[in-house]
């Protein structure tokens, strides 16, 4: 009987033996696993949602191996995306679901260690016409949004729920809107206690219908805005230097051209230098603009892709939905290629000087909107696949040369 409990217990000690040995070698050779000898951090195409039609505009942020997309779906609801193994796998949560609404249209969503937070166009359908701009905030890295510290109304009126960026600073978090109930003006909604109070005040109210295709960064006491003036169709910048109690512009005619420009406006802050990408409509042509003294004067405006390129290529209609993003004077610029639908990204390693285009995904892809971001060599585009009616992200390790 002894024995045979003994051959029962070493048995038992080599199989367990046996399988610790296949785990440890499974752990050391997954590829998914960051504890992986062979481990293979993911990189290229993924389609993050694919329950139908998500993600016609959509924002992505990233820090460390998480990455963030905040989205619409299909049926109004705002949704946000999170995968925290670099982009293997992602888990979608409602940031907000209310009947009768619709909700992110127009969104944007930033991230402050592991907090996330979001802002965007709420549209009330029934029982009576309403828009609004709200705030969102989860402080467990978007997997909880609490009714607590989420749908904060920035500003409630018919007709405020127009574009909208969001930045955050510490305990300081600004909101960049368009709010159409005023004749069409642009302006600041501020918390500097982590979005439980809100002071909102004018950027531009200088003429109606200005503040459309806005976006905002932010650097300490410096805090820059770029959008489009519908009643003089320009590109306008503004900027201020004292965390938004005043404003030292607006800025016009940085691109002294007299075409309709300043669409899909897109900027970026790296130290003193800020950069501007955008939309020109009547050349068709995507552009970009930078400025070395925090905006206090501008280089000459440089035509990157489109119908005017220097070298005399004509590639169409070309630049819709640019976004924008620098890291230590490189500059990456994501946008459509209307003429061949689909997704570009043009990539400067000498602050703007030089350009190289590459094609990141085709067949009719890119449209509505593009979102980009950058964490050191690694580069993420979030975008919509009109093809399919789905979410994507593209991303690459090598600064974009790959994906």
């Amino acid at each position: 009987m002894k024995s045979k409990r003994k051959y029962i217990i070493a048995s038992l000690v080599i199989l367990l033996f046996s399988l610790a040995t296949c785990y440890y070698a499974y752990e050391r050779e997954n590829p998914f696993d960051p504890k992986s000898d062979n481990y293979q951090e993911f990189h290229g195409i993924k389609i993050i949602d694919s329950e139908g039609n998500f993600g016609f505009r959509s924002t992505v942020v990233a820090s460390g191996d998480n990455i963030f997309v905040g989205y619409q779906e299909g049926d109004g609801k705002f949704r946000i995306a999170v995968s925290n193994d670099t982009g293997y796998n992602f888990t979608a949560t409602y940031i907000d679901q209310v009947t009768e609404t619709y909700l992110g249209i127009y969104n944007s969503i930033d991230i402050s260690g592991n907090t996330v937070y979001a802002s965007y166009s709420l549209y009330t359908i029934f029982p009576t016409s309403d828009s609004d701009i709200q705030f969102a905030k989860s402080t467990d890295g978007g997997k909880t949004w609490p009714a607590s510290s989420l749908k904060a109304i920035v500003d409630s009126g018919n007709g405020t729920a127009g574009e909208n960026s969001i930045r955050v600073d510490g305990e300081k978090i600004y909101i960049a809107y368009y709010d159409s109930s005023s004749s069409g003006i642009l302006k600041l909604a501020k918390s500097t206690n982590g979005g439980t109070d809100w002071t909102i005040t004018d950027i531009d109210n200088a003429v109606n219908n200005v503040g459309k295709h806005n976006a905002i960064a932010v650097d300490d006491e410096y805090i820059y805005v770029c959008y489009h003036d519908e009643t003089n169709i320009e590109l306008i910048f503004n900027r201020s230097s004292d965390y938004g109690v005043s404003w030292d512009g607006p800025w016009y005619d940085i691109d002294s051209s007299g075409n309709n420009h300043g669409y899909y406006t897109s900027i970026a802050a790296d130290g003193t230098n800020v950069y501007i990408s955008y939309y020109d409509m009547t050349l068709q042509d995507l552009k970009f603009i930078r400025s070395i003294n925090r905006g206090s004067v501008w280089s000459a405006v440089q035509i990157i892709d489109g119908n005017s390129t220097d070298n005399g290529k004509t590639n169409g209609d070309v630049g819709l939905y640019t976004s924008i993003a620098a890291h230590n004077g490189c500059i990456y610029i994501s946008y459509r290629d209307n003429e061949n639908e689909s997704l570009k990204l043009a990539r400067s390693a000498d602050n703007g000087d030089t350009w190289t285009i590459t094609t990141v995904d085709t067949d009719d892809v890119g449209n509505y909107g593009t979102s980009i971001t950058v964490a050191g060599s690694k580069v993420y585009i979030s975008y919509y696949d009109s093809t399919n009616g789905v979410l994507k992200l593209a991303k690459s390790i090598d600064g974009g040369a790959t994906w």
